[in-house]
């Protein structure tokens, strides 16, 4: 069964461009959130991530694992933990990772999906 392009395609790819090509610092924000922080490497959002990095053809990527409304909400959730963690961090807050969220938040999808800006990641940093 083949998906439709996924959201999470459209923030990676928003992301790719975002950062011009280099996935260094979401590598690092990723691998924090899903091996450091916690170990989340069983979830949906982790999941979906690695094996993003692991296909070749990421132009027609979509998220396989994420099947369900449930499995999408859980996506969602993680996703929005982990950049409002990671960009409170202090030293995080500029970094592109976080730059790119704020695009995402700021759009109107983003902001509809995750609640808009959160103060956390556009002023105070912990």
């Amino acid at each position: 069964m083949k998906y439709v392009l996924s959201f999470f395609s459209v923030l990676i790819a928003t992301m790719i461009v975002v950062v011009q090509g280099d996935l260094s610092l979401h590598k690092e924000m990723h691998d924090w959130y899903c091996k450091v922080d916690a170990d989340r490497m069983e979830t949906i959002f982790c999941q979906n991530w690695y094996y993003y990095l692991d296909t070749k053809d990421t132009e027609n990527f979509s998220c396989p694992l994420k099947n369900s409304p449930e499995e999408k909400s859980a996506f969602d959730n993680h996703a929005k933990t982990m950049h409002e963690t990671w960009c409170a961090r202090i030293g995080n807050s500029e970094k592109q990772p976080c730059l790119a969220w704020k695009k995402v938040l700021s759009s109107s999808e983003g902001g509809q999906r995750y609640g808009g800006t959160q103060s956390r990641i556009s002023g105070g940093e912990l």
